[in-house]
């Protein structure tokens, strides 16, 4: 008998409108408390909908969500989902050094099994997420994200450079 393959490969960010990333300028973290959460209401209607289907999912919840609304993580752990976390404060990790990345991970982590009770079963993103992270750092801390960004950048340099020089080229041989 054949084994049974997942139909399905889901995940969900369970971050609020205003935790978008490199907008601290606008909407500082420290604001973060005064502004209406609308996690609860979406969630619920995300859990359902996953429900009717018969459909699992990994939800990455932040940590200022899970200690801001705990009910959320409960539901949908009740529900069977994993639960992951992209940190406690939603920084990107190329803005964070090392200790401040692993320190906000393990806030979020434990923030998450407290509320659900378990210690790692469902929340694995301790030690396999943080050796995964600080792997991808290069030289002078920089994450492969940023490494590529950059190439990206001097290939389009290149393709630049080329097009004048093709520019400058025809005009020279229509000045002949």
């Amino acid at each position: 008998m054949a084994s049974k393959v997942p139909r399905n490969i889901l995940t969900v960010d369970v971050e609020d409108w205003y935790h978008i990333c490199d907008i601290e300028h606008i909407l500082p973290r420290s604001s973060w408390n005064q502004y209406e959460s609308r996690i609860l209401a979406n969630i619920e209607k995300i859990l359902t909908l996953l429900s009717r289907f018969g459909v699992k999912a990994t939800f990455f919840v932040l940590g200022f969500v899970a200690e801001r609304t705990p009910e959320v993580v409960k539901m949908i752990y009740g529900e069977g989902h994993e639960i992951a976390s992209h940190g406690y404060g939603h920084i990107q990790v190329y803005k964070q050094g090392k200790e401040e990345f692993v320190q906000d991970l393990l806030r979020s982590k434990s923030l998450i099994e407290g509320i659900i009770g378990r210690e790692g079963e469902k929340v694995d993103n301790e030690s396999r997420i943080i050796e995964e992270e600080m792997n991808t750092r290069g030289e002078e801390g920089k994450t492969k994200r940023r490494a590529a960004e950059e190439k990206r950048r001097r290939e389009e340099e290149k393709t630049r450079r080329r097009e004048e020089e093709k520019t400058e080229k025809r005009g020279e041989e229509e000045r002949e």
